[in-house]
């Protein structure tokens, strides 16, 4: 097998990866939608039926901005693993499941410490600085 089926790979000692570019394809198409989402499941005590059951619920949109994912989701990635499902939100104290968010506002309670104070007080900022309010 030749060494330039071999893509490049700064990190690796031997300056290539260590599956060829086929198997590396082939790799990533037996990843569907399903079987990644399932690893994630199970770290919350999930089962597939009832992820779907949640999904079906809230009409497979955001919890929080009723968006579908994919307006938060890169088309690139998209061609690459297909669409992105909603991220299960939970409890970090408690590890609890709460809903499905999109990853823009999974992100967004995640990055204000899943605090209402910190989350009223940033939307009690924005909107003092609503466009035309005064």
């Amino acid at each position: 097998m030749s060494i330039k089926l071999f893509a490049r790979a700064r990190d690796k000692k031997s300056g290539r990866t260590a599956h060829c570019s086929d198997c590396q394809k082939k790799a990533r198409e037996g990843l569907d939608e399903r079987s990644r989402t399932e690893k994630k499941l199970r770290r919350f005590g999930l089962t597939w039926a009832e992820y779907q059951a949640m999904i079906k619920k809230q009409k497979n949109l955001c919890a929080i901005c009723k968006r579908p994912e994919d307006e938060s989701y890169s088309s690139a990635r998209q061609k690459m693993y297909g669409p992105k499902p909603l991220s299960i939100d939970h409890c970090h104290t408690t590890g609890s499941v709460r809903e499905l968010l999109c990853s823009a506002c999974n992100f967004a309670i995640g990055k204000m410490g899943d605090n209402p104070d910190r989350l009223r007080a940033a939307a009690q900022y924005l909107h003092r600085f609503r466009e035309g309010s005064e």
